[in-house]
């Protein structure tokens, strides 16, 4: 679990866009999420959703952003920002890999829960909107 979550982490903080333009974020994350047993959809165009349906009345969501900042990357290490002048700064590359990572133990009990699991890949946090697009959604 940790080596993977690691994976995660460093490919999304190589690959830092800003706002609701992502491509290569919303195509990484959904080609983790297309592999496992669960409906992959964008409801507004920009966010990356995931349910798990478990035929039950109820769910429960778990929400990561996905943005990252207008920042040089200087760290020097080996998984820095490929876009210039873009950066995971702000910790959303770790929030996504910690949910990616629990798409993979959703889909590993799937058969076993007793809710709905519904996750949320949100653009625009950091210029503010994202959410208020999908919730209007």
């Amino acid at each position: 679990m940790f080596e993977r979550i690691l994976k995660y982490r460093r490919d999304l903080h190589q690959i830092p866009e800003l706002d609701f333009d992502l491509p290569k974020t919303t195509a990484y994350v959904r080609s983790v999420l297309e592999k496992l047993p669960c409906e992959v959809f964008s409801p507004d165009g920009h966010a990356v959703c995931a349910w798990f349906d478990a035929g039950a009345h109820e769910a429960v969501a778990f929400r990561s952003d996905m943005d990252a900042l207008p920042i040089c990357e200087v760290s020097g290490v080996p998984f820095s920002s490929r876009h210039q002048g873009h950066m995971h700064a702000c910790g959303h590359d770790g929030h996504m890999a910690m949910v990616l990572e629990l798409a993979q133990y959703v889909a590993s009990v799937k058969d076993r829960l007793k809710q709905n699991v519904l996750l949320v890949f949100q653009p625009a946090e950091e210029t503010t909107g994202g959410a208020q697009f999908i919730c209007q959604s």
